[in-house]
């Protein structure tokens, strides 16, 4: 029975390698035209990564346009919201910054193209100041009318 099965391998050996090497090319050729590679644009807003508390951002851009190339089986099974346009502030002061923006991508695209590339981004830190109230009061009452007492319903704003 073993002899049987080296036989098998034995004989006619190198037209045997052949047709396995034949049926391994045909089996990526028939697989690449089954899952081909294409491109595509989606159009993402910005995140921030490590914004900083008590401050307000504002980017030159709100939308990137990120162009993705991979295999149709990975555009098929991923969600928009899968595709993020970030822009890192970490350690970042206030002002303005010019930064790079990266693309957070699922596992088997990879990214062609980001427009923009940069985007300017202004960091402005939200003070807050509470402040007393005071009542001026301006003008003058009808005539028969007087104003007994103003009393606003705040004490600081």
């Amino acid at each position: 029975m073993m002899d049987g099965l080296l036989n098998l391998f034995r004989h006619k050996f190198v037209v045997k390698l052949f047709a396995l090497l034949a049926a391994t090319v045909l089996w990526f050729f028939v697989m690449s035209d089954q899952n081909p590679v294409m491109d595509s644009s989606v159009s993402v807003p910005v995140t921030f990564i490590g914004a900083p508390e008590r401050a307000k951002v504002t980017t030159s851009a709100s939308d990137i346009k990120v162009k993705l190339r991979g295999p149709r089986s990975a555009f098929a099974s991923i969600r928009r919201e899968e595709i993020k346009a970030v822009l890192d502030l970490s350690d970042k002061e206030a002002g303005t910054h010019h930064l790079a923006v990266q693309a957070l991508l699922p596992p088997g695209l990879e990214v062609v193209s980001l427009k923009p590339e940069y985007v300017d981004v202004l960091i402005d830190p939200l003070v807050q100041k509470r402040q007393p109230i005071h009542i001026i009061s301006t003008g003058s009452v009808g005539v028969g009318f007087t104003v007994s007492r103003m009393t606003p319903e705040a004490t600081h704003v």
